[in-house]
Order: C-alpha cells, then structure tokens, then sequence
C-alpha cells in the first residue's frame, strides 16, 4: 500500500513527535480537548502544542489548517493493481449490484 502525508519532509521535521501527533488529531476533526483526553496529556498542553503548530506551519487558525493540509487532497492508499476510483464514490441510492 502507498500512504501520501499531509506534510512534506520538512514540514515534517519542523514538529516533534507529540505536535505531529496533535497535527494528525486536528485534521481528523478532533477539538483540544479529545486530543488531550485521547494522548493522556491536559488541555493547557495540547493547547500549547496547537500553538507551536499553527507558528511553525504559518497558518492562524483551524480552518486555515484545514484547507492548506486537508486530508482530502492527498491520494488515498491503494494496494497494487486495485482501482483508482475515490473512497467517496457509491452506487447511485436505491441501486443494487447484481
């Protein structure tokens, strides 16, 4: 299987290990607070962590974030020679495969 990340190598090397960490949970849609409870950290840490996020990737805020790394825009894993069609794609409502 490929992955394709959200970051480049040095975007990557820019964040620690717990930043990348609470990076990867902004972007899955968690709020502080279940980054916090999920790592086993407080609030006032992982709200620290957010802030070094935002300064050392140059983004404001969430949203900003959010369009500039959105999951969405990366390919999607694939296992060799399986198709390419997007992870979104379902059969027309109220068809049935036959």
């Amino acid at each position: 299987m490929v992955f394709s990340h959200p970051l480049n190598d040095s975007e990557q090397r820019v964040l620690s290990r717990s930043e990348h960490q609470v990076f990867l949970l902004l972007l899955g849609g968690f709020r502080a607070r279940a980054a916090a409870n999920l790592r086993g950290t407080t609030l006032k840490t992982v709200t620290k962590q957010i802030e070094a996020i935002y300064r050392k990737l140059k983004v404001r805020s969430r949203a900003e974030l959010a369009q500039r790394y959105s999951l969405d825009s990366f390919s999607r894993p694939t296992a060799p020679g399986s198709p390419t069609a997007p992870a979104t794609s379902r059969p027309a409502s109220g068809s049935r495969a036959k």
